[in-house]
């Protein structure tokens, strides 16, 4: 019974420390992903908005009534 355990002990912590590496990844990605997006604001405005949802597509005018305010 204490083989048992022992070997549950050690895959356990195998399991604890792939977690581990697999967190570090992800939050190294999530850096990347935020330094990528804060270069694409400051040197394509337009498409991070347009992508985002803010803007119209390309080549498509605005829709004025998005723009009023409401209310009046």
């Amino acid at each position: 019974m204490s083989m048992m355990i022992g070997s549950l002990k050690r895959r356990n912590e195998a399991l604890q420390n792939e977690c581990d590496t697999l967190a570090g990844a992800i939050d190294n990605l999530s850096l990347r992903v935020q330094e990528a997006y804060e270069l694409l604001q400051k040197y394509e405005p337009a498409w991070v908005a347009e992508k985002m949802g803010f803007a119209p597509p390309a080549g498509e005018p605005a829709d004025p009534s998005a723009a009023a305010p409401a209310g009046n």
